[in-house]
């Protein structure tokens, strides 16, 4: 079984590797992993309209209700959240019919569609497990959206690190929802744009 966003084959989980601090912190509060943590937390629970007027005082809300801690409410960027509610892509999302957000899925794939060099076992299936951090529903078809917080300054990069994760949320999405996926996108709140992935 493996998880979506562990299909990168580069991956290496640091979950319970020891440290002299808690791993969530750093000399100046929290580190850049929990600071991505802070914005999809403040992405998946914000009311997007109270959010697009006004970024802050939805922070506030959201730290005042305990779903946030006044670190992650601090740590979150906002001129950056900001930017994304102004931005084409969340005008397509307040658009459509259908939203979800955090859509969890367990899908049964092929293992060689997951590992290199494992073509003669064809029909063996492997789990995977996974959250999309976006979908919405955009003429009849899917849109699915990873939101990414990495401090990457080249498209490309994100592409070669994100595209094999991304298009496993393609599937799954097909597969559990059974609506066609038209398109595949990153959200980088670094970059404030979107990246088009090609499947």
């Amino acid at each position: 079984k493996r998880a979506a966003s562990e299909t990168d084959k580069n991956f290496i989980d640091r979950d319970y590797f020891a440290s002299k601090e808690p791993s969530f912190m750093s000399a100046t509060g929290l580190t850049g992993a929990a600071r991505g943590v802070a914005t999809h937390t403040f992405i998946q629970y914000a009311d997007y309209e109270k959010a697009k007027d006004n970024v802050e005082a939805e922070i506030e809300r959201l730290r005042d209700k305990g779903i946030l801690s006044k670190l992650e409410a601090e740590a979150i960027n906002k001129d950056a959240v900001g930017r994304f509610f102004s931005s084409e892509l969340f005008a397509r999302i307040e658009k459509s019919e259908l939203v979800m957000r955090e859509k969890k899925f367990t899908v049964e794939v092929p293992v060689s569609e997951v590992y290199d060099g494992l073509e003669e076992y064809s029909d063996e299936m492997i789990m995977i497990q996974g959250i999309a951090d976006c979908a919405f529903l955009e003429d009849g078809k899917l849109v699915v959206v990873d939101y990414k917080t990495d401090r990457l300054n080249d498209e490309e990069l994100f592409k070669e690190k994100y595209t094999s994760q991304v298009l496993i949320y393609k599937k799954a999405l097909t597969m559990s929802t059974g609506y066609e996926v038209k398109d595949t996108l990153l959200y980088s709140f670094h970059l404030s744009k979107e990246i088009g992935i090609d499947s």
